[in-house]
């Protein structure tokens, strides 16, 4: 068994193949729900696919538009919990 990197890393290294999936989608400009919603839908498409891992372009979940953050964060900012309702429903029901 491998010994963890630091006192971060409680687990050993993988000690098989670990299958990756690079997600593209159009976003929603400052639909964070709707892009969230995508995102989920995806995540869990891919995880029937075998991935273990899906990566998102920066910023997908605000649609890439920094200024709608800058003009009301409360709206348009990815909030702490956010995420909370698509965790159960959608992003850890795959298991490969």
């Amino acid at each position: 068994m491998t010994e963890p990197a630091g006192p971060y890393d409680a687990r050993p290294f993988p000690t098989r193949p670990i299958r990756i999936a690079a997600a593209q989608a159009q976003a929603k400009s400052g639909d964070i729900e709707a892009n969230a919603a995508t995102a989920a839908a995806m995540i869990h498409e891919a995880g029937h696919a075998g991935a273990r891992l899906v990566v998102f372009p920066e910023k997908f979940l605000n649609g890439y538009e920094p200024e709608l953050i800058r003009s009301d964060p409360q709206r348009y900012a990815v909030q702490r919990g956010f995420t909370a309702r698509y965790d159960k429903q959608h992003l850890f029901t795959c298991h490969a």
